[in-house]
């Protein structure tokens, strides 16, 4: 299957070398399917992708801003399922609500949709 992905993200800094290997939608997992990686994918760049998925994995917080709904929730689920087999333990707030708009300024590291 490592021949079967059709595009490359690399990330070369002074002393950092990242690569992630993309397979086509045709080859994602049905699980994976599920968590809309498509829109996903659409919706960012590979550039973007990578950050977020950098600001996953260093624990940093996240806000996720859209008037769609579904759009916030694809989102925050692909980002959670992007990182296995680790697991995100901190806060994740799918919509939250403006009388909790305070947590936005959390030292805790959170992944919020507003």
């Amino acid at each position: 299957m490592g021949s079967n992905y059709n595009q490359v993200l690399s990330l070369k800094t002074s002393n950092l070398n990242t690569t992630i290997k993309i397979p086509p939608k045709k080859i994602i997992h049905l699980s994976q399917c599920f968590n809309d990686y498509h829109i996903f994918l659409n919706d960012f760049s590979y550039e973007d992708i990578l950050f977020l998925f950098l600001s996953v994995l260093l624990e940093k917080s996240i806000i996720i801003v859209s008037k769609n709904m579904n759009k916030i929730s694809s989102v925050i689920g692909t980002l959670l399922s992007m990182i296995k087999p680790f697991n995100w333990v901190h806060p994740t707030i799918f919509d939250l609500p403006e009388d909790c708009y305070l947590m936005i300024n959390s030292p805790l590291p959170v992944i919020l949709g507003v």
